[in-house]
């Protein structure tokens, strides 16, 4: 079985990967990590030290994260998810506990981590961050909870620990669990200013909005195009149009009515290719538009989806709210285009 540092040398011989002193130092230690993993015993009542990876976007950490899930063997049950998506499991699983046992959320977490531990015993957050007061509140009750039972965290983040949440409201009862973070895990920087991912788009990114027909006809030249309707959460539905397994979507009904990540987890899921249509410029007037772009972008990178855009300009001038976590969903944009479109389909599913 390979270690995450022999997955690393073999697509650095490829020529896949450029050598990166910050991307090898977080190798060592995902490696450290894994093989701690392998030779672990059960039971597992104070499982190995996580690891929690920050650094810049573009650094490369959801890679890293990736070729440590694919080292891991069969022995040792993990699951890897993004923290949005994994956030939104827990709220729903905890509002349906509550409707059946009428307790606090308090008094749910244990069961819900130990629940969460029969499944795997190792979980890996990709893009770990907290904009919500909720999460912020519940997230050390509930990592207490899962590393009780038993559950080692691995994690990546735009931000250092110490930067989690910064100006939220009542951020004084989330710093404990920044301390939590320190004494946990081990915290490692890819340091660095070098993005990965930049380079010019490819045909599937079409700016300025007038490029709608050259996008129609990559979308069309994929199979006969027919009418879809997608079935989301709680009954409610989104109209598509799909040409051999790609969805053809308007930002309109993606971004501007009150979708979550759930919702585009399903897009995801049933579609290996999504076509977005009319991404406008967002400013303040559209901030809540620009949030919900950031989380569809970031669950169709997550899924490994194939992704074209038609937008008002390139990515990194779509966004004018400052405090909108914008910069990775640009970064993201410039990967998803580049992406090969022989074949619509999903380039990547882990266990999740």
């Amino acid at each position: 079985m390979p270690t995450p540092k022999d997955l690393y040398a073999q697509a650095l011989r490829a020529g896949r990967l450029t050598p990166d002193a910050g991307q090898g130092k977080a190798v060592d230690a995902l490696t450290r990590l894994h093989k701690t993993l392998v030779t672990w015993r059960p039971p597992w009542r104070r499982p190995p030290a996580g690891l929690y990876l920050h650094g810049q976007v573009g650094r490369g950490k959801t890679m890293l994260m990736d070729m440590f899930c694919a080292a891991l063997p069969p022995a040792v049950p993990w699951r890897r998810v993004h923290f949005h998506a994994f956030m939104g499991e827990v709220h729903a699983d905890l509002h349906a506990r509550r409707a059946k046992q009428g307790v606090n959320n308090a008094a749910l977490l244990p069961g819900l981590a130990k629940d969460a531990a029969t499944r795997a015993k190792v979980l890996c957050l990709d893009e770990f961050g907290v904009r919500d007061v909720a999460d912020a509140l519940m997230l050390a009750r509930l990592v207490e909870a899962l590393w009780s039972g038993g559950v080692t965290l691995v994690t990546t983040s735009n931000e250092a620990p110490e930067d989690l949440y910064k100006g939220g409201l009542q951020r004084d009862l989330f710093t404990p669990f920044i301390a939590l973070i320190r004494a946990r895990m081990s915290v490692v920087s890819l340091d660095g200013n070098q993005d990965h991912r930049q380079g010019a788009p490819s045909k599937a990114y079409f700016c300025p909005l007038s490029e709608r027909e050259a996008m129609r006809t990559l979308f069309e030249s994929l199979g006969p195009v027919e009418p879809a309707t997608l079935d989301l959460p709680g009954a409610r539905t989104l109209e598509l149009e799909v040409a051999r397994g790609a969805a053809w979507a308007r930002f309109q009904d993606l971004c501007e009515r009150p979708h979550g990540a759930a919702d585009y987890l399903a897009l995801a899921r049933a579609h290996g290719a999504v076509f977005v249509e009319g991404v406008p410029r967002m400013g303040y007037d559209r901030r809540n538009e620009a949030l919900r772009f950031v989380h569809l972008i970031d669950v169709l990178y997550d899924e490994g989806c194939r992704v074209a855009v038609l937008a008002a300009g390139p990515p990194e001038t779509l966004c004018l709210c400052p405090d909108v976590p914008f910069a990775r969903t640009a970064s993201r944009m410039t990967e998803l285009a580049q992406r090969g479109w022989d074949l619509p389909g999903p380039l990547r599913h882990g266990q999740g």
